[in-house]
This record gives C-alpha cells, structure tokens and sequence, in this order.
C-alpha cells in the first residue's frame, strides 16, 4: 500500500514563509495607515492656527541645512509633513525628519520633528548644543572639548556644549540660557549656524494635538537667543 501524501506536511516550509510575508504585509500596512493619519491630523493643526503644511519637503529644502551637524549623519534622509510660518520677524519650519546609519542588521533608523528658525535678528556662532552622555565625556578626554562653566555645574553635567569659537559661545550663553537650560526638566538638541537655529528632542516625534504647544516652546527658546 502505497503511503499517504500529506501536502501540509511537505509544504510546512512554504506555509511558514507565505505566513510570514502576510505578517509583513499587515504591519507594512498599518504603519502607512498611522502615519497617512499623523499627516492629515497635523495638516488640520497646523490650518487651523494659519501655517501652511506640505507633506512632502521640497527637494532642495535639505540643503539648506547641510551647515548643521543633524543634517549631514547617515543617509536616505527625508523631511516631510512641512509646516511653515513666521512671528516676530523670524521665520520658522516645523518637520518630521528621518534618516538611517549603519549598514544591513546594523543599520538604524532616527525619526524626530525639528524646529527650523532663520532670521535678521538671530546672529550666533557656530555651535552644537545636546545632552551629554557616557560616551561624550570619553570624547571629550580624548580631546573633543565640551564647553563648561564653572558657575553652572548643572548645565555643564547635563549638557554637551561644542563649537570652534569659545569664547563668542560663552559670551552667546548669559545667564539667563543657562538658568532656562538647567531648569528645563527635558533636555533638548540645539544647533547655531549664523542667523539660523535648530531644536529638536533626538528620535522623538510630536503628537499633532501638541503642535501648538510645541510651537510656542520652541519660540521661546529662539527668544533667548536673539538680539533686540
């Protein structure tokens, strides 16, 4: 008696593999669902408070922010969901920004929304501002030099402060930015080039209903760099 065939037993290999690219398919699915309704629901926010909004950054907008050190790590870069608007003669852009490092099983995804101000009354050196991590300190021994101020420990601990020209840097960061840095219970990423500023909390999106909120905390910060 010839033996049975069982086509489920000799097809396990296929099952398993159809079963794993439905599963792909499904969570490829859903994520472009919850991303094409985070893009509609900060069109809405940011129409409602009179900015204008692009979901798609214009070609060229990246290269405009090649001076700043965010902007020129890692590859397949892309800014979309654009709001832009302008107070009190500065202009600004609001975004989601995504890039990737490392290569294959190494590589890695960043996604946050950065704030993006340019104006006649910003006119800053050339700095880098981010808190400070384990691995900056080992950098800074071996001679990348974070920049300190023996009157604000505080600051100093928390955040790693670089830039070529210290001492117009120490001069930029008064009293006042430092107390707001030290006081500020979430730290936060902000890079000067010139007349323009970034802010931005690394691999951390906004939620659309925080847009506003958002929008005026990092008016705020602008505020205490600029010159009157």
């Amino acid at each position: 008696m010839a033996p049975e065939y069982n086509i489920f037993a000799n097809d396990t290999g296929v099952m398993i593999f159809l079963g794993f690219v439905f599963l792909i398919i499904i969570i490829v699915f859903l994520v472009n669902r919850s991303a094409k309704k985070r893009t509609e629901n900060l069109r809405t926010a940011a129409m409602m408070i009179g900015l204008s909004f692009v979901e798609k950054a214009p070609s060229d907008f990246l290269d405009k922010l090649s001076g700043f050190k965010l902007f020129n790590d890692g590859y397949s870069k892309k800014a979309t969901n654009l709001i832009e608007g302008e107070n009190s003669g500065i202009k600004f852009s609001i975004f989601d920004y995504k890039y990737t490092v490392g290569m294959g099983k190494h590589s890695r995804t960043y996604s946050q929304s950065v704030y993006f101000a340019e104006g006649d009354k910003i006119n800053l050196p050339i700095f880098s501002l981010a808190p400070e991590s384990f691995f900056d300190k080992i950098g800074d021994i071996v001679g990348f030099k974070d920049i300190d101020f023996d009157n604000h420990p505080i600051f100093s601990k928390n955040y790693l402060l670089k830039g070529e020209d210290e001492m117009s840097i120490r001069n930029t960061f008064n009293e006042n930015i430092l107390q707001f840095f030290e006081n500020r219970k979430k730290k936060i990423c902000v890079e000067a080039n010139s007349n323009r500023l970034v802010i931005y909390n690394r691999s951390e999106t906004i939620k659309p209903a925080d847009l506003i909120t958002f929008k005026d905390e990092m008016l705020k910060i602008v505020r205490l760099f600029m010159r009157y």
